[in-house]
């Protein structure tokens, strides 16, 4: 700290005394430095803005570490122990000083190089970013007004379950109005007016990278949409299933974690139309998505309307498989099978209606923006939208109370595996010719692949065989249980076939939930008693 002013060992701006003080405590005090010391070593270079003599720093910190690595592992060698472990070696707080040199790198344009820290530091020594050291660099690359490379930070945070602050919310939001400025400029070609005006703008406007401000408020609010609710609901504590010894989250708290994010995020959407900014359909599918999480099925149908209007489907967007596939998210969270069966057919029927309203429009010699949409963008469901289908009728049987409904619980099942077997049955994906079977459209090659869709159905079909188990245990053989019987066989026959396809070959690697395990471990029970009768 003291080296950040005058004295009388430096100049201004000259942390040399920092470096002075280090050697001291390592030579006449033995003290060895951790991550914390090297942080305040670099970040006093950082802020004298000597970003050469914050690199010098984080290599002294380097050096440390290899050495203390090599005697570690050394030590491991005479304790006749493994060498090679599956956590790589790090000093302690080592993510502070690397977070300090990429700020100190970023503050001093070199942008290049505080990229390639970010990016090293993780790959080849070990050391983990965290919230602190994305939001350092993401701030350098938007003064620098790299938005696209921010973006891929953004991402980056995703995929390590990292959340951004909300200043890092806050710089997109500001750096996507500015975005819809500088388009807006480029139409109305004044562009030399506006770079004047932003000269000075400490969010920098030198975009060369050509990324669009939809794609920024897109960016934003998937990253809203995906934030984890904090576990537990008693002041952050994590609570623990006595069953299973994990961690759960109270259903009340995530309820209003997911009710809280769909505002945030309509939030985002409102002030991407005030900016000026025109949604796209992945912007209205980060939406549905929102109101997916929140199970706002009002509110999901307001969005689809607006998505199946006439001015985005003349700008050439439109619903498409994602749109479906989230809006039967939201059935599904609400364990509604009803409104999972009127959103599929509603899918099936939205091309069908676009192109009567288009061919009436012709005849009446009214061009409509709807047209080529139409017939380019007939809805296909996809696996995974089939998944989200049979997942409403799933969850809806497992609330139903077994001494009361089971004859509901058991309807419910059964139409799932109807669907399943339409499904399979259809030809091919995107055929016409049956007008009865809602699965027509549906690609069974893609269906038998798709490890969710058959864990659903195999969920399903031991939850059948269960039921038919109960139901054919009299020992009258009467036509009821005969059938019964049979029918028991055939989820015998159906579950076994499941468990053998390719998709589910290794799933047993995979991290699985609580409801596909029990079905796995109850199928392959159902095979050994089926092959054990067999042999008998």
């Amino acid at each position: 700290t003291v080296a950040r002013g005058p004295s009388q060992w430096s100049g201004q701006s000259d942390p040399s005394l920092a470096f002075e003080l280090l050697k001291e405590m390592q030579e006449q005090y033995g003290i060895t430095p951790n991550g914390m010391t090297y942080s305040a070593l670099i970040d006093v270079c950082g802020r004298c803005r000597r970003s050469d003599l914050a690199l010098q720093g984080l290599r002294i910190m380097l050096r440390q570490k290899s050495q203390q690595q090599q005697e570690r592992e050394l030590w491991l060698h005479h304790q006749g122990r493994s060498t090679t472990t599956a956590t790589p070696y790090t000093l302690p707080n080592e993510v502070g000083a690397w977070t300090a040199a990429i700020d100190a790198c970023g503050k001093a344009g070199r942008i290049e190089t505080a990229t390639k820290l970010f990016y090293a530091m993780s790959s080849n020594f070990g050391c983990e970013p965290n919230t602190v050291t994305c939001g350092c660099l993401t701030d350098c690359l938007l003064r620098a007004g790299r938005t696209a490379e921010t973006l891929e930070i953004l991402r980056y945070m995703k995929t390590k379950d990292l959340e951004p602050t909300e200043v890092m919310y806050t710089s997109l939001m500001t750096r996507a109005d500015r975005l819809v400025q500088m388009e807006q400029s480029s139409i109305d070609s004044t562009t030399s007016s506006t770079s004047a005006q932003h000269e000075d703008d400490p969010m920098g406007s030198d975009e060369t990278s050509g990324t669009k401000a939809i794609e920024v408020y897109t960016e934003l609010m998937r990253s809203l949409v995906d934030k984890r609710p904090l576990r537990g609901g008693n002041n952050g504590k994590s609570s623990k299933s006595k069953a299973s010894g994990v961690p759960t989250t109270s259903s009340a708290t995530k309820d209003d974690h997911n009710s809280a994010v769909l505002m945030q995020v309509f939030l985002v959407f409102q002030q991407m139309k005030v900016s000026g900014a025109t949604p796209d359909t992945a912007c209205y599918n980060a939406l549905l998505r929102a109101c997916a999480r929140a199970g706002d099925y009002h509110r999901a149908m307001e969005v689809m309307k607006e998505l199946q209007s006439e001015q985005v489907l003349h700008d050439g967007d439109g619903p498409n498989d994602t749109s479906w596939r989230e809006l039967l998210r939201v059935a599904s969270h609400m364990s509604r099978s009803d409104l999972a069966l009127k959103i599929w057919n509603e899918g099936l029927t939205y091309h069908d209606s676009n192109e009567q309203h288009a061919e009436e429009s012709n005849s009446s010699g009214k061009s409509s923006p709807s047209v080529n949409h139409a017939r380019m963008n007939r809805w296909i469901p996809s696996a995974s939208s089939f998944a989200e289908f049979i997942h409403a009728f799933l969850k809806e049987s497992k609330t139903v109370p077994s001494e009361k409904g089971e004859q509901k619980r058991r309807v419910l099942l059964e139409a799932i595996i109807e669907h399943y077997q339409s499904a399979l049955r259809s030809e091919n994906a995107g055929d016409d010719d049956s007008e009865t079977n809602i699965m027509s459209l549906v690609d069974k090659d893609q269906l038998v692949d798709n490890e969710r869709a058959m864990l659903l159905v195999l969920q399903t079909v031991v939850s059948l065989h269960d039921i038919y188990n109960v139901g054919s245990g009299s020992r009258s053989l009467t036509a009821t249980t005969t059938k019964l019987i049979k029918r028991r066989q055939e989820m015998e026959e159906m579950a076994q076939s499941i468990v053998s396809l390719e998709s589910l070959r290794d799933i047993r690697s995979k991290r699985l939930d609580w409801s596909s395990f029990q079905a796995l471990e109850r199928a392959e029970s159902l095979n050994t008693m089926t092959t054990a009768s067999h042999n008998l």
